[in-house]
This record gives C-alpha cells, sequence and structure tokens, in this order.
C-alpha cells in the first residue's frame, strides 16, 4: 500500500525560517542546524531519521503520526515529560489512487535542486547559487 505523508519540518528542533541574501535575489528559506536532532550527515547526504506509529484513533483517514527517530542515547537522557512532548511532526495516511495517478502526471524531478552524483553543495556566506 501507498501511502501520502505530511511533515511539518519547522516541528524539528532549532528549525527556523530566514530571508538569504544571495548574488542577485534573496529567498526564504528553511534553515535546519545538523548539530540538532534527528538530522545526520551520511557520504551521500543529509538525512532525516522518523518513525511512523499506528495511530489508535484514525481521524479524516490518517492512519499513522510521525515523530523525530531519537537515537537510544538521546532517548535515555531524556526525562519522561521531554519524552511525552517530543511533537507529533506529521502523519500518513492511504494515497488516494485517483491523486496516485494525477501526481504521477505532474511530478518532475527539478534537475537543478542536485548536483551530478547527488552531492550536496555547501557554499560560503556571500556565495549562494541564487
Amino acid at each position: 500500500m501507498n501511502y501520502n505523508i505530511s511533515v511539518d519540518l519547522k516541528k524539528l528542533k532549532g528549525t527556523f525560517v530566514a530571508e538569504l541574501q544571495g548574488k542577485s535575489s534573496s529567498k526564504r528559506c528553511l534553515c535546519i542546524p545538523l548539530s540538532e536532532g534527528s538530522l545526520y550527515e551520511g557520504k551521500k547526504g543529509i538525512y532525516l531519521s522518523m518513525t511512523a506509529y499506528e495511530a489508535r484513533v484514525k481521524n479524516f483517514g490518517e492512519t499513522h503520526y510521525i515523530k523525530e527517530r531519537l537515537t537510544k542515547e538521546q532517548y535515555d537522557a531524556m526525562s519522561e515529560e521531554q519524552r511525552k512532548n517530543i511533537p507529533i511532526s506529521g502523519q500518513m495516511k492511504p494515497l488516494d489512487h485517483g491523486a496516485e495517478s494525477a501526481e504521477e502526471e505532474t511530478h518532475t524531478e527539478n534537475p537543478s535542486a542536485q548536483n551530478a552524483g547527488g552531492n550536496y553543495e555547501i557554499h560560503a556566506e556571500g556565495d549562494l547559487p541564487f
């Protein structure tokens, strides 16, 4: 079964929105500190680790809710109160087959979003790609 997944990235720890000025324009950007939360840098990219939990009560067709996945060390270092307050960052629900075929027709990969080999680029301040 395929699922629609919706995640509010602003719920990740330390995340903020900022207007960044590049060479020719400014853009509103989502900034997520790599040293916080469940982001980790691998050999080929930066990954977000999440866990989907089956919902006991299924509202609006949603079958699962999504939270950041913590390491055992992070989880063990938290109090029971902190564990209970880990925010729900998203939800999942079965994909509507009518929406699935429409999405496949309109989905195109943005070639400017990746460089060759799928690697990401790090830009120094003032050296942004826009």
